[in-house]
């Protein structure tokens, strides 16, 4: 973990189910790093993917894994994302579900987490979802992981700021 004194712009961990055989269509985190860079957010960006094609000989400790992602998803500061393309054959997000499920419930019982939810229309079974995060946590949910980025930086995304003039509306756009 980074000394809290280079945290000064934050960290982030973006949350998410990840794809079972790596198809690149499916890595949307690469897509959220771009986006949170674009939208001027310097901080720290953790990643909970392999960094290739994994094989028999070097796999990494499972018990690694899972520390690494809790110490980072779970650590003071940190910014929760929480982008959910849930697809049944390559998206299911199991992990997904209990760290949705831990972040909600520190939510709910008063802590403060900075938490940031969404998914795409085209994502399946988000109902129960959906419930727990808006309804329950009063969360907003975005529709777009662009648009989520920018309000994770503190900005509105340049579609949504043109969307506002011709609307009259201030607002980010969430479902």
């Amino acid at each position: 973990m980074p000394p809290k004194a280079k945290l000064k712009d934050g960290a982030v961990f973006i949350a998410g189910p990840t794809s079972r055989h790596q198809i690149l269509e499916y890595n949307y985190r690469s897509e959220a790093v771009g986006h949170l860079r674009e939208a001027g957010f310097t901080g720290y960006i953790y990643v909970p993917e392999p960094r290739g094609k994994e094989f028999g000989d070097d796999f990494t400790e499972r018990g690694y894994i899972h520390k690494w992602e809790s110490d980072r998803l779970f650590a003071k500061g940190t910014k929760k994302v929480f982008w959910i393309p849930r697809m049944a054959d390559e998206l299911l997000g199991l992990n997904t579900n209990l760290e949705f499920g831990i972040a909600l419930g520190m939510l709910l019982a008063g802590s403060y987490i900075d938490l940031f939810v969404g998914w795409p229309e085209s994502a399946e079974r988000i109902g129960l979802p959906n419930h727990y995060s808006t309804e329950l946590a009063g969360q907003k949910c975005y529709d777009s992981l662009r648009n989520m980025c920018f309000a994770i930086a503190g900005k509105i995304s340049p579609e949504d700021s043109m969307l506002d003039d011709e609307q009259g509306d201030s607002a980010p756009h969430v479902t």
